[in-house]
């Protein structure tokens, strides 16, 4: 039975590999700490909570619609949280998005949807749909999608709570003090990664989104890279996990072996016949 296990190293490859990634899988979940507030701004994360599904918003096209009408049970979503008229953070962060979107070989409203709400319930869908439209002509990809939302107060400081989202208007300027992150949500509106900062990492927006879609837009090679790429809570990105890392390699040493043990059992057998004959 030996000979014929090592006469298939390419099967053997895929379960060493599997087993070296996956005897001591790593975790992707970020630790749930609070991150550290200035008054009631910042962030405060609610991994695993999901959004209330009955909230009512309103579209950049001017349609009212259930929040739950945007889950479809299967495809990730990145939910943002800013208002047009916003002096520069609000577009410094959704053009550092749209920056990494751009790398990405799936498309927004395709593979995953992009949402943003507006925390100004004085913006309207004419203003959302301007808003709306610069940064998808910037996207420049036919058939994408970005969907922008518009609330009354009570709807947005409802959805900005569960996420955990906190900000606030300065009434000397008519401004909203917040903080940049996007939300990362399952198909089912179910939060599963923060990502933090006005600029993403394109792989680690890659990985979030994989993790987020349960399966959905999984390549055989990312659920490999999520087993041995830890989520880094210090630094907002994926990095290796030592022990996977050394799993894996000790994974390559059996492989080189199989391969030069099926290598010689071949050319044994093979002199073998060419004295018998």
């Amino acid at each position: 039975m030996m000979p014929n296990l090592i006469l298939r190293p390419a099967q053997a490859a895929l379960a060493v590999l599997g087993w070296a990634c996956m005897v001591s899988p790593a975790s992707a979940q970020y630790n749930g700490r609070q991150i550290e507030e200035l008054d009631t701004v910042g962030i405060t994360e609610n991994l695993g909570e999901s959004l209330t599904q009955d909230l009512m918003v309103t579209n950049h096209e001017g349609n009212e619609l259930r929040l739950g009408e945007l889950f479809n049970g299967s495809t990730p979503t990145i939910l943002t949280l800013n208002y047009v008229d916003c002096p520069m953070l609000c577009d410094l962060q959704l053009t550092g998005l749209l920056k990494s979107m751009k790398e990405l070989r799936w498309s927004a409203g395709h593979d995953y949807r992009v949402v943003t709400l507006s925390i100004d319930p004085e913006d309207t869908p004419k203003k959302l749909s301007a808003f709306r439209d610069r940064y998808l002509a910037n996207y420049n990809r036919p058939g994408s999608d970005w969907t922008f939302l518009c609330a009354e107060q009570a709807t947005i400081d409802a959805i900005a709570n569960e996420v955990g989202f906190g900000y606030e208007l300065v009434p000397d300027t008519g401004e909203f003090s917040h903080t940049a992150a996007l939300f990362l949500l399952d198909g089912n509106g179910r939060l599963s990664r923060y990502l933090y900062g006005i600029e993403y990492d394109p792989q680690t927006l890659r990985l979030s989104l994989t993790e987020s879609a349960a399966g959905e837009i999984q390549s055989s090679l990312d659920r490999l890279i999520l087993y041995c790429f830890r989520y880094d809570a210090e630094k907002g990105r994926y990095a290796p996990a030592a022990w996977s890392m050394v799993q894996l390699g000790g994974a390559l040493s059996v492989l080189f072996m199989l391969g030069f043990f099926s290598r010689l059992i071949r050319s044994n057998r093979k002199t073998s016949e060419e004295s018998n004959a």
